[in-house]
């Protein structure tokens, strides 16, 4: 696969791997062990969710179904698949304005091939995060730079994070009593971590006061590995101007996503305040970070935990469904763009650049 073709000017391993293998020689058969039991709890936690979706929505199964087959206008729903897309665009592009902080720069068409390959990867790694992993590794063996493909990914996620929050709170202001007080409670709980999360990486004497932490490494490689990982990631504090159009850019994608649900339900013939989705979309979205397979489970439960506050329990079924049907479809579309076209060409890598 070309994708994984290591990159010929450097025999850097990615991080991902070298973590992964200090992990590995200094304790084979627990490494082993807690990858099973993890592997074990992820499914675990999405058949939990699916089973507990069917047992409370069993009385609305039919109706939904019933829904699906003739109340769906597929013109929105068609609206809904090009917003999606939108989205996508908006948040490769963040990925993309981030990895020029370490001189990686990446033509939009190739960070979609990637984008695509991570929601493929999403399907069956570790919740919906999975597909960051396998994005940061990609990166790393097409451009050598270990370090900078890791902290970037880490970054991507950071500001999104960070932006959700922002977008969650505007919409509280403007609800108008739509947040029946399970949001309210649960923002300031975000917005602490984000702060801590901020201050940590941004403010070195706070961050030596968590040293200790480095101990808790399995190894003296991984806890150097470490130790650069958080100066890389300090450097972003030097590239405010990158860090402010990511944010632009999360909120972008994120308002897009929010669209996407707007117009799921309204191809249900469900046009509901849209205020509503402001709220809803960002907090499903966290909730769908929870160990599972690839999400499954925990992102529908988290739709029907808040559109069933506003519509019929058959009608936030339903919705539940199309919205997944979207992601999974764009994702299956990742995989075979993975099969066909694997990825990224080293060809056009440049000598000292990691130009794509």
């Amino acid at each position: 696969m070309r994708f994984l073709v290591k990159n010929p000017h450097t025999d850097q391993k990615p991080l991902f791997f070298v973590v992964l293998a200090g992990v590995n020689e200094e304790k084979p058969d627990a490494c082993m062990h807690k990858k099973i039991l993890s592997a074990f709890l992820r499914l675990a936690v999405s058949a939990a969710c699916v089973a507990g979706i069917s047992y409370v929505m069993r009385d609305k199964l039919q109706d939904a179904v019933v829904t699906l087959r003739h109340g769906v206008a597929w013109q929105w729903f068609i609206a809904a698949g090009i917003t999606f897309l939108a989205a996508q665009i908006l948040l490769t592009q963040r990925l993309l304005v981030l990895l020029r902080a370490h001189q990686i720069r990446m033509s939009l068409s190739k960070g979609l091939v990637l984008n695509f390959c991570g929601l493929f990867f999403n399907l069956f790694l570790p919740s919906a995060v999975g597909g960051d992993i396998a994005k940061g590794v990609m990166i790393a063996k097409c451009t050598g730079k270990s370090m900078g493909a890791t902290t970037s990914i880490i970054q991507d996620r950071l500001v999104g994070f960070i932006a959700m929050l922002v977008l969650a709170g505007a919409a509280l202001l403007i609800s108008g009593g739509l947040d029946d007080g399970t949001i309210l409670k649960a923002l300031p709980v975000g917005v602490a971590v984000a702060a801590a999360l901020i201050f940590f990486l941004f403010h070195k004497p706070f961050a030596r006061n968590f040293k200790w932490l480095l101990h808790l490494a399995p190894s003296t490689k991984i806890k150097v590995l470490l130790h650069d990982l958080y100066h890389a990631m300090h450097e972003y504090k030097n590239h405010k101007m990158i860090l402010f159009q990511a944010l632009l850019l999360s909120w972008g994608g994120q308002l897009c996503l929010v669209l996407l649900y707007y117009l799921v339900a309204g191809s249900l013939a469900t046009w509901n305040d849209p205020k509503f989705y402001l709220l809803a979309v960002p907090a499903s979205c966290f909730i769908s970070m929870l160990p599972s397979i690839g999400g499954v489970g925990v992102r529908e439960a988290g739709i029907l935990f808040f559109l069933s506050k506003i519509m019929p329990g058959e009608k936030a079924l339903a919705i539940s469904f199309l919205v997944g049907l979207l992601i999974y479809g764009f994702s299956l579309i990742g995989g075979i763009i993975y099969i066909l076209q694997g990825s990224l060409k080293q060809d056009r890598l440049g000598s000292g650049g990691g130009v794509l």
